[in-house]
Parts: structure tokens; C-alpha cells; sequence
């Protein structure tokens, strides 16, 4: 998704408009940053310090499903 993102936002950086250019320069970076900080440092970084409870299921919706027969 992040690739896509900044392909779309890097071919701003084609177009004569001064503002547009600009934009898509603020948007590439955005993503690089967002791709690169946020989700290889903090995201795996919170999840080894809740360990298991990042990763629940609600009781109820378990219920709701296991009736239906749609999880074995």
C-alpha cells in the first residue's frame, strides 16, 4: 500500500504547478516516514511489551461465529 502511495503522490512531482509539486514532496515524505519510524520501530516495539494482548478476540464474537459453524 505504501508503495503504491508513494508512486502516486512522487508522479505530483511531474506536473508544472508549483503547489501541486510541492504537495506530493510533502506526501512522499509522509509515507516514507510513516513506512520506515512509525511502523518499524514502535508498532513492534508496543507489541512485545503487551505480548499476548495485543492479539484477542472478543468472547461474544467468538460465540456468535462458533454457532454458525463458520470458525472450526
Amino acid at each position: 500500500m505504501a508503495t503504491i502511495m508513494f508512486c502516486v503522490f512522487a508522479a505530483f512531482g511531474a506536473f508544472d504547478d508549483r503547489a501541486l509539486r510541492v504537495t506530493g514532496v510533502g506526501l512522499v515524505a509522509a509515507v516514507l516516514v510513516d513506512a520506515t519510524v512509525v511502523r518499524l520501530v514502535p508498532v513492534p516495539a508496543t507489541m512485545e511489551v503487551l505480548g499476548v494482548r495485543t492479539r484477542w478476540f472478543p468472547n461474544l464474537t467468538f460465540r456468535r461465529l462458533t454457532s454458525k459453524g463458520n470458525v472450526t
